[in-house]
C-alpha cells in the first residue's frame, strides 16, 4: 500500500511541476493523482469525517466540490489549493 501511495504522490508532484498554478483535469494518471490530493489534504487537516461531510453536502445539494468544501469546512478554493501544495510539495 505504501508503494501505491508513494507513486500517487510522485505523479501529483509531477502534475504540479507541469502546471503549478492551474489545474485542468484531462483524465490522465497525473490528473487523477493530483485530484486525489485534495481529499488527502482535507483528511490530513480535518479528518476522515470531514471528507464524508463534503461528499454528503455535494450529494444532498448538487453543488460542486469547491463550494461543498467551503460550506462544509470553511475553506475557500485558494486555501484548499495551499493545503494541497503543502501536502504534496511541502510548501
Amino acid at each position: 500500500a505504501s508503494e501505491i501511495k508513494s507513486k500517487q504522490y510522485s505523479l501529483a508532484k509531477d502534475s504540479f511541476r507541469r502546471s503549478p498554478d492551474s489545474f485542468s483535469f484531462s483524465g490522465d494518471a497525473f490528473d487523477y493523482a493530483r485530484a486525489s490530493m485534495y481529499f488527502h489534504a482535507i483528511e490530513a487537516r480535518f479528518g476522515t469525517d470531514s471528507v464524508m461531510a463534503v461528499y454528503k453536502n455535494m450529494a444532498e445539494t448538487g453543488i460542486p466540490f469547491s463550494q461543498a468544501v467551503e460550506e462544509s469546512l470553511g475553506l475557500n478554493s485558494q486555501a484548499l489549493d495551499h493545503e494541497v501544495k503543502k501536502l504534496v510539495l511541502g510548501k
